[in-house]
């Protein structure tokens, strides 16, 4: 796997945190633009070793934008004329498989939700996974990249467990 471009898995949504959403709040949402940040690492592909995972979708915040499409969507609350907007800014966007036995990864980004010029919600949030990897790339690689779904979905999770994003979004 010398220095190749392999993409990354397709998202595909949680049914847990498709309830979540139908069961907070009844006010439809729609999603605004989500970008890089200025000094963002990651978000255009991440390095493995001598690969690059790059995002199905074109760019890592498309690839949040269509995770955060597909639960609401779901979830039966996606219009595209709602009043109230989510939007995001990736700040940091990895994944590592080191050269130990777990790799980990990391995504961070900040929450903007709206309604009209009004921001209800504005917020950083950080997610972490980790995984059992390998010392040799061969296995490391295709374990990682695996893995990228599972940490937006963790992403998903920790934007779906506070309680301020919920109160915005009602």
């Amino acid at each position: 796997m010398a220095a190749c471009t392999q993409t990354a898995p397709p998202f595909t949504f949680s049914p847990a945190q498709v309830q979540v959403l139908k069961e907070n709040g009844s006010d439809p949402l729609r999603l605004g633009t989500f970008t890089a940040g200025e000094h963002a690492t990651g978000v255009t592909g991440i390095t493995l070793r001598s690969a690059t995972l790059a995002s199905p979708y074109g760019d890592y915040p498309s690839y949040l934008k269509e995770a955060l499409r597909q639960e609401l969507d779901e979830a039966g609350r996606l219009a595209p004329n709602a009043a109230i907007e989510v939007s995001g800014v990736m700040t940091s966007n990895n994944l590592n498989t080191g050269l130990a036995v777990t790799g980990e990864g990391e995504l961070e980004a900040r929450i903007i939700v709206k309604r009209g010029e009004a921001t209800l919600y504005n917020k950083s949030l950080l997610a972490k996974t980790t995984w059992d990897t390998s010392f040799v790339g061969a296995v490391a690689i295709p374990r990682a990249i695996t893995e990228y779904p599972r940490l937006v979905s963790e992403f998903i999770a920790v934007l779906l467990r506070d309680p301020d994003f919920l109160a915005a979004i009602k």
